[in-house]
């Protein structure tokens, strides 16, 4: 009963892993525009924030 429990748990951890690895290449191969922007935080204060969207050659609406 252990080692089926045992195989079973390898069997996840190598799936994870085969995911995690196919979504990292995935993102690498995607356009992505990065920016920082100021964003209003209060009257007289703002936050800088990291923003990342992906790339589009058409306009969006």
């Amino acid at each position: 009963m252990r080692w089926l429990a045992m195989l079973l748990l390898a069997a996840f951890q190598t799936l994870q892993y085969e995911q995690t690895t196919a979504s990292r290449e995935r993102l690498a191969r995607s356009p992505r525009h990065m920016e920082y922007i100021d964003v209003p935080a209060g009257e007289d204060d703002s936050v800088t924030s990291f923003v990342v969207h992906p790339e589009r050659s058409d306009a969006t609406e």
